[in-house]
């Protein structure tokens, strides 16, 4: 398995292990594909990368990772409470270990975006938000 590979499979460990979501997996489902019992619902996406090459043949990267949320909530009152809850254990789960057991650098939450709107789905109310994170890594030339 690549680095890359490792440290999107440590992200969604992290927040399988310590967060409430029914399901997280390496990807995005539209909601409606998603099932009532699979809320809250995470997937953890990789996005556009950068390389800087270093001498002694070694890259230096930087990566995106997009982590989307689905919480959906019987109480449309406490659906702020939900997702903020959740969102709190997502961002918790990524920075617990920055270094991503030893196959990065750093990890960085760059932004959160948030549908604001209520969106109803099977009659309840649910929200849609995505953290953004950059992963900055090394390998050597020959070994992404």
């Amino acid at each position: 398995m690549s680095k890359r590979e490792d440290i999107l499979a440590n992200i969604k460990t992290a927040i399988t292990n310590n967060t409430v979501a029914a399901v997280v997996e390496r990807k995005l489902r539209h909601w409606e594909q998603i099932a009532d019992q699979e809320f809250p619902y995470v997937a953890v996406i990789d996005g556009p990368e950068s390389k800087t090459v270093h001498p002694g043949d070694y890259y230096r990267n930087q990566f995106q990772v997009n982590i989307h949320c689905y919480v959906k909530e019987p109480d449309e009152d406490l659906l702020s409470t939900s997702a903020n809850t959740m969102l709190a254990d997502l961002i918790n789960a990524v920075q617990q270990d920055p270094r991503r057991n030893n196959n990065a650098i750093n990890t960085i939450i760059t932004t959160v975006d948030i549908d604001e709107g209520v969106l109803t789905m099977s009659g309840l109310p649910y929200v849609w938000f995505q953290l953004t994170a950059i992963v900055e890594y090394e390998h050597p030339a020959l070994t992404p």
